[in-house]
Parts: C-alpha cells; structure tokens; sequence
C-alpha cells in the first residue's frame, strides 16, 4: 500500500497534465503522512479534502483504494494484532497430537 501510493503521489508530482484537484501542499501532505504511516490521519486527511478523490489518475485511484481498506479494517488488524491463545490452550493441543 505504501509503495503504491507513494508511486502515484510522485507520478502526479512529475506529471504536465491538469490535476487541478491536487495542489503541491495537498501532495507534499500525501505524502508525508504515507511516509510516516499515520494512516488514519491520512484517511482524516481525504475525508477534509473531498476533492482528492476526483478525477481519472493513478493517485485518485491509489486513494480511493487506501479508503476502501481503511474502512474495510485492514489498518486496525495491523496495529492491533489478534491475542495468541493462553497456555493452557497451547498444553492441551499439543497433548492430543
């Protein structure tokens, strides 16, 4: 997810086309945030800026993406991974094997 959207953030940085609906601090911004992984200021981040999410280019499309795991919970397994299973729990399985 990184490398992707850091891949589209400079694609649009590098790009001659119209990408009105990016600015240079919204890019700088972008990327930063992906930079330090603080994906839920990221997501805060889209969510203020509605326009980022217009458009028919790569980093409009890495964005929309990064949205849909975000809701989805991706993010939240990441940080919070599952709790592993008590000893007694660990002695009675490797007892029946």
């Amino acid at each position: 997810m990184k490398k992707s959207l850091l891949t589209a953030v400079t694609l649009v940085m590098l790009s001659t086309g119209a990408h009105a609906n990016f600015t240079a601090s919204d890019l700088e911004r972008i990327e930063s945030l992906v930079n330090s992984q603080r994906w839920a200021a990221l997501n805060a981040y889209i969510l203020e800026n509605p326009q980022l999410l217009q458009g028919d280019n790569a980093l409009v499309t890495e964005l929309v993406v990064f949205r849909r795991t975000f809701r989805e919970g991706f993010f939240d397994r990441l940080s919070n991974p599952p709790t592993p299973p008590s000893l007694n729990v660990i002695s009675t399985l490797t007892e029946q094997y």
